[in-house]
């Protein structure tokens, strides 16, 4: 009896593995993956990371760098 479980379950994992393994679809398509150009200034970033820092420090060392 031990047998007939033992086999089963190699067969119900053999199936799992096959669906899991499968590569028919994609779940995001290929166009939708390439990387895109995006125009950044780096000054205006620079200048927006700074504020940022600034909102957002909590050092009681000050603003000077």
């Amino acid at each position: 009896m031990a047998d007939k479980s033992e086999k089963k379950k190699e067969t119900t994992n053999k199936s799992a593995k096959k669906t899991l393994t499968k590569k028919s679809e994609k779940l995001t398509p290929a166009k939708d993956t390439a990387p895109k150009q995006v125009n950044v200034d780096p000054a205006i970033r620079l200048k927006q990371i700074r504020q940022l820092v600034r909102n957002n420090n909590k050092s009681i060392m000050g603003e000077d760098y």
